[in-house]
């Protein structure tokens, strides 16, 4: 009938497509060959995709930290004052 390419997310599998779409177990494009193929092949990502991946999350986190630090430490002082409240009320 003709070839056609599935994509899943970021991955494209091509493959013979039959009148009927569906896949017949001797059929040297069927599914189960196609997830062979995927698996065997190594065009993957990179390490240097993924440092810069890596790069990029780090960044995020940093960036947002950065913006929330200031409340995460009151947050923590008013807990520091709760706690030397209640040790000050149990000690007297």
């Amino acid at each position: 009938m003709g070839r056609g390419v599935v994509t899943l997310g970021v991955w494209e599998i091509e493959g013979r497509m039959t009148k009927d779409h569906g896949s017949n177990p001797g059929e040297e494009n069927s599914m189960l060959e196609m997830i062979r193929r995927f698996l065997k092949e190594d065009d993957g990502a990179s390490m240097a995709e993924y440092a810069i991946l890596l790069a990029v999350i780090t960044g995020a986190l940093v960036t947002i930290l950065g913006l929330y630090t200031e409340s995460m430490s009151n947050i923590f002082n008013f807990i520091k004052q709760k706690l030397d409240e209640a040790h000050n009320a149990a000690s007297s």
